[in-house]
């Protein structure tokens, strides 16, 4: 009898009994870099977006709270005063505000476009990267086109034009970001849909009588969810990084409203030191290594998986 020779499985291998995001799971909390990353990036997240509740009710200080009794206390000394006086951890800046009350509050700002960006990112991006990738024909060809046009632009630029037009808030900086970054989440969806499309349970859906929207986001949308996520994760990072280039060069939120960028632009001669700095550096590593973990944790040949399985056969 003929030897059965079985197709290459293009998709994670999944344990026995396990669900593919149980796998998944347990795929990216096996590592111990991944895991730091993750709850480093949870707990700047929770105290950067609680920081009303962090800077008002724990310290005391709102991101414009001026300390005139330390001021009284301190003269003929100037500000900016050091670490420590007058119960300010990472001490004051040059007119007595608390810096670590800003730079949780400047946190909640730059946090803030970036994951709203996220959120205009997986709604745009991947909606349109089903539509097109599921309908194909004119619809393809249209929505192709404009993100050829959109991919050239260069949004930076872009942006800095756009901020003699509009005066620049949370809000609307991640509404024109999430609108000019979409394109390569709708891209990356759009190749996985094509693939998909003709699969056996979506020809079983059509036969059961599925319409197409319901395939389309009851069929298709959980196979690309996951590798969504993982493309917005270095889309969070990217709009983190242009909110805050923009700030420091004072075309982005501007002052007395605190964000990490405006934040290193006022200390630009104290770089080494400043707080501002070393969270947003923090911020983007823990991002990073986040999101090269799933993409890590969904891919059946990453370097993660081979290394186990090495470590498995050593220690059988």
């Amino acid at each position: 009898m003929a030897q059965v020779i079985r197709p290459a499985v293009t998709t994670p291998p999944t344990d026995k009994g396990q669900s593919f995001k149980l796998v998944v799971f347990k795929r990216f909390f096996s590592s111990k870099v991944n895991l730091v990353a993750f709850v480093v990036l949870m707990l700047i997240t929770l105290i950067s977006l609680g920081a009303n509740f962090v800077c008002g009710t724990l310290l005391g200080q709102a991101y414009d709270t001026i300390d005139l009794p330390l001021l009284n206390q301190l003269f003929p000394q100037q500000p900016p005063y050091p670490p420590g006086l007058g119960g300010h951890l990472l001490g004051t800046d040059y007119i007595i505000r608390d810096v670590l009350a800003r730079t949780i509050y400047g946190g909640q700002v730059t946090l803030a476009v970036g994951y709203l960006t996220a959120i205009i990112v997986i709604v745009i991006g991947g909606g349109l990267g089903i539509l097109t990738g599921y309908v194909g024909g004119w619809v393809d060809a249209l929505i192709g086109g404009l993100m050829q046009i959109l991919v050239n632009l260069p949004i930076f630029f872009l942006m800095i034009i756009l901020s003699f037009i509009v005066r620049f808030s949370i809000l609307n900086i991640a509404l024109i970001i999430g609108l000019l970054s979409w394109v390569g989440t709708a891209r990356l969806v759009r190749a996985q849909v094509q693939s998909l499309r003709n699969r056996e349970f979506i020809e079983a859906a059509r036969v059961m009588g599925a319409g197409n929207l319901r395939i389309m986001f009851v069929h298709l949308l959980p196979n690309v969810l996951f590798s969504m996520v993982v493309m917005v994760g270095f889309d969070v990072g990217a709009a983190i990084v242009m909110e805050a280039g923009l700030s420091v060069l004072g075309f982005g939120v501007q002052i007395p409203i605190p964000s990490w960028g405006n934040q290193i632009a006022q200390s630009k001669s104290e770089w080494e030191t400043n707080p501002a700095l070393w969270a947003l550096f923090v911020t983007l590593l823990s991002l990073y290594l986040v999101a090269s973990g799933l993409r890590d944790a969904l891919d059946p040949n990453s370097q993660q998986i081979k290394i186990a399985k090495k470590k498995k056969e050593k220690a059988l």
